[in-house]
Formats: structure tokens, sequence, C-alpha cells
């Protein structure tokens, strides 16, 4: 739940899931690594965020950018 909520903050901060990288940029290095070595990874930690809606599911997110494309023309 501290990776949940930590990642929650991160999201609402940034607007987006953050990479390795940024994490370590944002001071989260700890986070980073303990990613993938107790929580199987950041694959696995941005599908259990987009099954409980914390992140917009892929289909979502390929939908919502079609909308865009489509209002911008």
């Amino acid at each position: 739940s501290n990776v949940k909520q930590e990642l929650q903050q991160i999201i609402e901060q940034e607007g987006r899931f953050p990479s390795g990288p940024d994490l370590h940029e944002l001071g989260f290095s700890s986070l980073a690594m303990a990613i993938p070595k107790y929580h199987g990874g950041v694959n696995a930690v941005r599908a259990r965020l987009q099954e409980e809606g914390i992140l917009p599911s892929e289909q979502n997110q390929l939908e919502q950018l079609v909308e865009k494309y489509i209002e911008s023309t």
C-alpha cells in the first residue's frame, strides 16, 4: 500500500506513470529499486494500478488519443 500511495502522488504530480529514471530524478530511488525486486516489475505495478482504476487502461488511453486526434482535424 505504501508503493501505491507514493505512486498515486507521483502520478498526480507528474500527470503520468513514472519511469525508473523519473523516480530516481524525483528522489524516489528506493521506490525505483523496490518495484522490480518486490512487486513484479514496472509492468506488473502499472497493470495493478490500471485494474484499480488509478491509471487508465491501455484501451482508454488509446480511445482518448483517437478522440483528441479527431477533435484536432
